[in-house]
């Protein structure tokens, strides 16, 4: 019938949205862990300077 059609329609067009959508957010998250990690040493290295400044 017409209503299961677009029913089916309707459900399939939200379920490629929705996983597109999950698909640019992994995507975002991935990128901001690598910029993350990518300065991550250079954090700790500040840290570190900073640390023995205090202490010494």
């Amino acid at each position: 019938s017409a209503t299961n059609f677009w029913t089916i329609a309707i459900a399939s067009k939200a379920g490629r949205t929705f996983s597109s959508t999950i698909k640019v957010v992994v995507h975002t998250t991935k990128e901001s862990i690598q910029k993350i990690q990518s300065t991550w040493p250079s954090i700790c290295l500040l840290g570190a300077q900073l640390f023995m400044i205090i202490i010494f």
